[in-house]
């Protein structure tokens, strides 16, 4: 969160010198989004736009928000518009998908990422949203190699090991996934890692292990009700032995 924070003020300082700088403004709504502030970040987007109707970045990135913020009709707005005047713009084809898959049509989203792939091959995000949609389909060996080409992609990605994880989950390769979540337990000990883990040690019989991932995912959030059903359920096989 530091960089988006540091960007921030070197946006604010671009946007004091020049107020009607169109991609300051667009820059600026970026490092709010990143930082989770979604009504400032579509602010800074429709300034962006004042100065600059037809400007490509800031029309995708008020589609992104709005499918963050679910809202999904106004994010076809942008998105059309965007498509109407370049239809080979990765990013709303993308996106187009990710409103699809939503909509739970998976044939028409698996063909909109497709296309958003082959207009840009090294699209990471494509391969991740189309390893989603195969995950919900249950097409667990084929999400499975399109999460690992996202990768190959972003080989550092907390998300896509964490998704990585979540389908090994599902296909019951539990040995697998807690190596996945292991990567990154330590170093970034998010509330999902935690409960990943615990579930994985769970599956595989390690109840002392997973009872202690469950109360770390407690630690940093007291209310988290699966881990306090993760911790309920442990306890019970661990007092019973």
């Amino acid at each position: 969160m530091g960089k988006y924070s540091e960007a921030l003020d070197e946006f604010n300082k671009s946007i004091e010198v020049e107020p009607t700088y169109d991609v300051a403004w667009n820059n600026k709504g970026w490092a709010l989004f990143a930082l989770g502030r979604n009504n400032d970040a579509l602010t800074c987007f429709d300034r962006a736009l004042e100065l600059n109707p037809k400007y490509e970045n800031a029309l995708n990135n008020k589609a992104l928000v709005n499918i963050t913020l679910e809202k999904y009709d106004e994010a076809k707005v942008y998105i059309n518009s965007v498509l109407e005047m370049n239809d080979k713009s990765y990013s709303a084809v993308l996106f187009n998908g990710i409103l699809l898959w939503k909509s739970k049509k998976y044939e028409e989203a698996l063909a909109w990422i497709d296309k958003a792939i082959t207009i840009n091959p090294n699209l990471s995000k494509g391969y991740y949203y189309k390893a989603k949609v195969l995950e919900e389909t249950s097409s667990y060996r084929d999400a499975l190699m399109n999460i690992d080409k996202s990768l190959e992609i972003e080989p550092d990605s907390i998300l896509f090991h964490t998704t990585k994880a979540h389908t090994l989950i599902l296909s019951g390769s539990y040995q697998e996934a807690l190596t996945e979540y292991e990567i990154f337990c330590v170093a970034h000990p998010t509330i999902e890692i935690c409960n990943g883990r615990g579930y994985a040690l769970e599956m595989l019989g390690r109840n002392d292990e997973s009872l202690i991932a469950y109360q770390d995912t407690l630690s940093k959030d007291p209310s988290n009700e699966y881990a306090r059903n993760g911790k309920i359920r442990m306890l019970k096989k661990v007092e019973s032995f």
